[in-house]
């Protein structure tokens, strides 16, 4: 079986963790990963693929040295995982620098409407959420991959209080999850035990370089890939039915 995993930088946990998992003769047995980023989570709210000859096109020149073509043109590719429609931090982000917050929410600034904030975090995913969308359509079994959580060192935290950013990370993931039920693409969620009680991700899967407060390490990516496997064998029909909520 031939998973190619898509996405943001947060592929990078993902391709350590199959390094060292090649490295340590411990890779799932009859899986071949292929793991590559498509471009920075930054700018994937905007246009960054498009269709040529029937296949999505990688925008950036940079990126597109990794992987020009989605599915790519040599190769098998079996099921595709996504691992960037779930992240959150952009939505965040992007109340902090216009200074605004949904209305319920603790912390300073203008409010917005829930109908619009839900609107934004929809707004966010259509890029993401259109390529595993037009992958589908051409006959692929897709998946979506979640992110690490909230680390009590990012800075997020810091800026709005870490009660608000978690209920505000709650209410992101709500609305994306409807979102991908309704495009039927399930979802490969986070072990239980890679948080805390009170939700953080945990130091153990926090990221090599210290400075780093928001990616996870390679230990996290071993763990989400063994998680990925049961999944892609039940997309293609080689394992027990895995429900989209995980």
């Amino acid at each position: 079986m031939n998973i190619l995993i898509i996405g943001d930088s947060h592929t990078g946990a993902l391709e350590r963790g199959r390094v060292q998992l090649k490295r340590d003769g411990g890779l799932p047995k009859g899986v071949s990963w292929r793991i590559a980023p498509l471009g920075m989570g930054a700018a994937m709210n905007a246009p960054f693929w498009d269709i040529v000859d029937g296949r999505a096109r990688v925008l950036d020149p940079r990126f597109r040295q990794r992987l020009a073509r989605i599915p790519p043109v040599v190769g098998q590719t079996d099921v595709v995982g996504l691992q960037m429609p779930l992240w959150w931090g952009r939505l965040i982000r992007g109340l902090l620098e216009h200074d605004v917050l949904p209305y319920g929410y603790d912390g300073p600034g203008r409010r917005l409407s829930p109908k619009l904030w839900r609107h934004m975090i929809r707004a966010d995913m259509r890029y993401t959420l259109g390529l595993g969308t037009f992958l589908k359509e051409r006959g692929l079994p897709v998946f979506a991959i979640e992110p690490p959580t909230l680390r009590r060192s990012y800075r997020m935290a810091a800026l709005l209080g870490a009660p608000t950013t978690l209920a505000l990370l709650a209410e992101i993931r709500e609305v994306q999850l409807e979102a991908l039920t309704e495009a039927g693409i399930p979802v490969v969620w986070m072990p239980k035990d890679a948080t805390d009680d009170a939700g953080y991700l945990i130091d153990a899967y926090g990221h090599e370089d210290p400075a780093d407060t928001h990616h996870a390490n390679a230990a996290f990516g071993i763990r989400m890939l063994h998680q990925c496997v049961p999944m892609a064998q039940s997309l293609m029909g080689q394992g027990a039915k895995t429900p989209v909520a995980g």
